[in-house]
């Protein structure tokens, strides 16, 4: 059985939440963790993946990294 390889970050790519994302910023519960929240508010679908990644509290470390390919994978 293969992994699933990573999602590449290209820092000039530009995220748009999709609906689950929503769902997940709006609704009334979420199953998400704080990062992985704090991420998705920063996504407004102008900035830029580095930009989003810089503006996460604490700057650009590997958990966010980590915590980005997670939330593109899940939708």
């Amino acid at each position: 059985m293969n992994p699933i390889p990573p999602v590449p970050l290209i820092e000039g790519d530009i995220f748009v939440l999709t609906d689950q994302g929503k769902k997940e910023l709006h609704g009334a519960s979420t199953k998400l963790s704080r990062q992985a929240l704090e991420l998705l508010i920063l996504i407004d679908g102008y900035a830029t993946v580095g930009q989003v990644l810089h503006r996460a509290a604490g700057g650009p470390g590997t958990w966010r990294r980590r915590c980005c390919r997670r939330c593109c994978r899940s939708g």
